[in-house]
């Protein structure tokens, strides 16, 4: 597995190619977006327009948009006006469509409530059956460090299907909530101490699959989530 790190800002790559093309053609077979939450009208939080944003630009319309998650643990998700719950991936893909983006270019991976889920599911559903091999995956400044070392993890798991090319891109927090994202980086480095545990112990798919649905409190009917409580909330 390769790894390139970008941000949105300096668009390009360590060897000075641009980041968008290459000889003509796109470098990437997929984008792949981790979300970040909805507002009480169901709309996809700032943070995650940025990176709906980022990655539109960086498809041209071509590139497959896919984008990852259902929702989170931590909170009710929004209703419709059926009084459906409202998927974070759906919600993030009309946006899109309002926007312009062809809806023959957005997919959704509806099953993940965290970070972990996003990128399992999205290896599992999309990029392994479809051999997507060149993957940029685009989120905040503040989300950045945990998704690589998730990503990474997942995505070097073996067996090992395809040989992936990631490419982390990360878009700017500025002019967001400032002691919001304060309190959300403080909770990303804690989380991200656990996930280093787990990659040192979870090497291969049978063993990960085997953690995610007995000991996740997100996947396994045995155990309740861990809910987080307070002001911080307001970040998913």
């Amino acid at each position: 597995m390769t790894v390139v790190i970008l941000n949105a800002g300096k668009k390009r790559l360590m060897n000075g190619n641009n980041v968008y093309q290459k000889k003509g053609k796109s470098i990437y077979d997929a984008i792949l977006i981790p979300l970040g939450g909805l507002d009480k009208n169901g709309r996809p939080h700032e943070w995650v327009i940025r990176r709906l944003k980022e990655g539109a630009a960086l498809s041209k319309k071509k590139i497959p948009l896919i984008l990852l998650g259902r929702g989170t643990v931590n909170k009710p998700p929004p209703l419709d006006r059926f009084s459906f719950p409202v998927d974070e991936a759906v919600a993030a893909g009309d946006y899109l469509v309002e926007e312009g983006f062809p809806k023959n270019k957005i997919f959704t991976e509806r099953v993940s409530l965290d970070t972990i889920g996003n990128a399992y599911f999205a290896k599992i559903i999309f990029t392994d059956p479809m051999s997507f091999k060149k993957i940029a995956i685009i989120t905040s400044d503040h989300h950045m460090l945990r998704v690589k070392a998730i990503f990474e993890w997942i995505f070097s798991l073996h067996p090992q299907l395809v040989h992936y090319h990631l490419s982390f891109i990360s878009v700017s927090d500025d002019n967001l909530d400032k002691k919001l994202i304060q309190m959300r980086i403080a909770k990303e480095k804690k989380s991200l101490q656990e996930i280093k545990r787990l990659r040192r112990v979870i090497r291969n798919l049978r063993d990960f699959h085997s953690w995610l649905f007995s000991r996740h409190g997100a996947y396994a009917y045995s155990v309740k989530p861990r809910k987080l409580k307070g002001k911080i909330i307001a970040s998913y």
